[in-house]
């Protein structure tokens, strides 16, 4: 639907926040967009500022060369429209009478408020502001033109239009409350996400503290629990980059871009921690496994690279590549397909690597049996978030799937630490790892781990090992304790071993000595008989 135009009436300007600079052979070209909530009917009644409040609101400042004749094109018939009927191709003229509205810059109107050249007269400089009154969510793409809207057949292609040659200055806001009227309709709710992610992650980040110390004493902190803890601490790093920028945003409608960045690279680094952690775990990497093949190794790392170098390059595409023109977001554009479709062939490997752990390995089929759809899932809700997003319209997409995005992640994050935490026996007590003594996950030597015999002794014996509390044993938790009792059984037997080796040797010893002492003697008395 199209939206109204309101006449142009006097508003307090609050800065401009949008700047750019055009210099092209081609006579248009794209600005920006915006997406406009529905507001109001008029009222003619209210001031300009509350007004300003109240409706959609655009200020422009346009500088050109003295002589050219630009016109600042505004499209407001929806963001397929805008994609299929005018981005899509066309002549300039074409595209000129495609526009909604023409705003003339060469002299005064009701959307232009001054026209005035520089003290050379080699630029001028158009200002206008406007109002935006529309019944729907209405996407407003500008764009910047130099032609004539009519071009006859007789007239040469230099008499219709020129090159582009200006700098700009935008700023939009939305009639929504004091901290949303910055934001576009389709980023309405970024700064609420922010706020509850953050809040998410210190809690997690601590929890994540917490794993490490507990493992560290009992000398099982174990590079996976490494790779879970960094990844949790990186995407807490990630969210706050991320607040900063939005809170910025929200106050000037510009931001921090490099907080943006950064926190746009730091969420895709914990990702890739996680995604590699899970097929370690589907492997069976401290599972059932102490260690990994040299070829599984090898594909594990291939993996995790290629997909860190695809991050990069999404990221420098958005960066100076992307046009906001023709996608909604950066992840419906090649280099996010690729991001995809990556997430989608770990999510298969995955699968593939954890059948192949159940079959080879059945008493851990009760485990696998629940961890591979949920690790498995979350696989693919990327993936399937792409897909879903396209059934969502597009100014709720972008907030829809950053949210969805963010809870996800959260969840992989909290459930990973549950699993990990030695603090809840009752309740994690199935999980493999917890079975395993240090030996076991290659930590400490198994011909010498006293440390873990008396870990592996206090928990068989019901006590937990830093408080010295009773223990509850859960069902789930039967086989954790039969593999740690016969785990302390062999190490027994070690111990047994080598203390038999080392009486041996003390024996040998003891008869060296006794042969040197005879020996000693025995030249004494040659000494004295002589």
């Amino acid at each position: 639907m199209r939206a109204a135009r309101l006449p142009l009436l006097p508003a307090l300007a609050a800065g401009l926040k949008l700047r750019g600079e055009l210099d092209t052979l081609a006579p248009w070209a794209f600005v920006d967009r915006f997406c406009f909530v529905p507001t109001p009917q008029a009222d003619a009644d209210l001031a300009a500022d509350a007004k300003k409040k109240k409706y959609g609101f655009v200020e422009f400042e346009v500088t050109y060369p003295t002589g050219a004749a630009p016109a600042l094109l505004f499209y407001y018939d929806g963001f397929d429209k805008w994609v299929d009927g005018v981005d899509g191709g066309g002549s300039c003229s074409e595209r000129l009478r495609a526009a909604d509205n023409v705003v003339s810059l060469q002299a005064p109107t009701s959307f232009v408020t001054s026209v005035a050249p520089d003290s050379l007269g080699r630029t001028t400089t158009a200002k206008g502001r406007a109002y935006v009154r529309n019944e729907a969510y209405t996407w407003f793409f500008v764009a910047l033109a130099n032609c004539a809207a009519q071009c006859p057949e007789a007239a040469g292609y230099r008499d219709c239009q020129g090159p582009l040659v200006a700098s700009y200055k935008l700023h939009f806001t939305n009639g929504a409350a004091e901290e949303r009227r910055e934001f576009s309709a389709d980023e309405l709710g970024t700064l609420e996400v922010a706020w509850c992610a953050l809040a998410a992650y210190a809690a997690l980040g601590a929890w994540a503290l917490r794993v490490r110390a507990a493992l560290r004493r009992r000398r099982k902190f174990h590079h996976t629990v490494a790779m879970l803890c960094w990844s949790a601490w990186v995407q807490a790093a990630g969210c706050a980059f991320a607040l900063c920028h939005v809170a910025t945003f929200a106050r000037d409608g510009a931001g921090v871009p490099w907080c943006l960045a950064a926190a746009r690279f730091l969420g895709h680094a914990a990702d890739i921690l996680l995604v590699s952690l899970l097929v370690l775990l589907a492997k069976g990497w401290t599972l059932v496994r102490r260690k990994l093949s040299a070829n599984g190794r090898v594909r594990v790392t291939v993996y995790a690279t290629v997909l860190l170098w695809a991050t990069v390059a999404l990221e420098l595409w958005r960066l100076h590549a992307w046009d906001r023109s023709r996608y909604a977001d950066a992840g419906e554009s090649p280099p996010g397909y690729a991001l995809v479709a990556l997430r989608a062939y770990a999510a298969a490997w995955f699968l593939y690597a954890a059948h192949t752990t159940r079959r080879n390995y059945p008493r851990k089929a009760r485990f696998y049996g629940k961890f591979n759809p949920a690790a498995a899932l979350w696989l693919v809700s990327r993936p399937a978030l792409a897909l879903i997003g396209r059934s969502v319209s597009d100014h709720e997409r972008a907030i829809v799937l950053y949210a969805c995005d963010q809870a996800l992640v959260v969840v992989a994050h909290g459930l990973l630490l549950f699993l990990y935490d030695p603090a809840w026996p009752a309740w994690n007590g199935g999980f493999p790892f917890h079975a395993a003594s240090a030996a076991d996950l290659g930590l400490a030597s198994r011909a010498a781990d006293e440390d873990d015999y008396a870990l592996a002794r206090d928990e068989d014996a019901g006590v937990d090992v830093d408080t010295g509390a009773p223990l509850r044993r859960s069902a789930a938790a039967t086989e954790t304790y039969t593999v740690s009792r016969s785990s302390v059984f062999r190490r027994i037997s070690v111990q047994g071993g080598r203390t038999a080796r080392l009486m041996r040797a003390m024996a040998r010893i003891s008869a060296d000595l006794d042969r040197a002492l005879l020996d000693l003697q025995g030249e004494i008395e040659c000494d004295v008989d002589t």
